[in-house]
């Protein structure tokens, strides 16, 4: 059984990812947004793309991507390696060298050639919160596609009716819902390319009705006594 790397943490020293036979992706770097030392990505013989390395905007020294023989989609690092131009344009520090993987992934003129912007990854939503008659989301995204996030869409649904918010940042607000009601939500991100799939829903949340500076009325209650 194949299986995707997952790590969540950020690189501060070298990153070496290598002779392995069941990395398939490196979708659990998503999170990284730089290196501090060198990145060596070699023979890896399961390894198909590089998008969880979408993120990342400098890499502190050298980038070796060697001998990954069914790699084809680098993409993933075509904005690290200063895309559309390319070097001197990079971001990495050392020498970069990209060679012996699979057609696609063999040079750094080939990975610049193949990049195309996409649509955004679906976004996570991270937090959420309440006012009355109101839901508001906090969302991240881990690949915005290479272009720049330019709007999120909220839909909150109790299951009969659908509430929409949108907004040019994260949080999103969706208005018009009752208290007492509970409701789930997703949210969407649009970029130029297009708009991602949706988010995983969140569990049902329950409005209450909020008085004296925001808080719901039970704790209101409870502080009163």
């Amino acid at each position: 059984m194949r299986w995707a790397l997952r790590v969540a943490t950020v690189f501060r020293a070298i990153c070496t990812i290598g002779n392995s036979t069941d990395i398939t992706n490196l979708d659990g770097l998503a999170n990284i947004t730089s290196v501090g030392g060198a990145l060596y990505i070699s023979s890896n013989s399961a390894l198909t793309n590089l998008d969880g390395l979408a993120n990342i905007t400098s890499v502190g020294g050298g980038m070796n991507v060697l001998s990954n023989t069914t790699l084809t989609d680098c993409q993933g690092v075509a904005l690290v390696l200063g895309w559309p131009i390319g070097p001197p344009d990079d971001n990495v520090s050392g020498t970069i060298t990209i060679e012996s993987n699979a057609t696609g992934c063999n040079s750094v003129a080939e990975v610049l050639a193949f990049f195309s912007w996409q649509s955004p990854t679906a976004p996570a939503v991270i937090s959420t919160n309440y006012e009355d008659g109101r839901i508001i989301l906090a969302v991240s995204v881990s690949n915005n596609g290479g272009a720049e996030i330019t709007g999120y869409e909220a839909t909150c649904t109790d299951g009969t009716n659908v509430f929409t918010g949108t907004s040019t940042s994260s949080p999103i607000t969706v208005s018009g819902l009752t208290n007492g009601v509970a409701y789930t939500c997703t949210v969407t991100a649009t970029n130029s390319v297009g708009t991602s799939s949706a988010s995983a829903a969140t569990a049902p949340i329950t409005l209450e009705e909020q008085v004296g500076g925001g808080l719901p009325i039970w704790l209101l209650y409870q502080i009163n006594q």
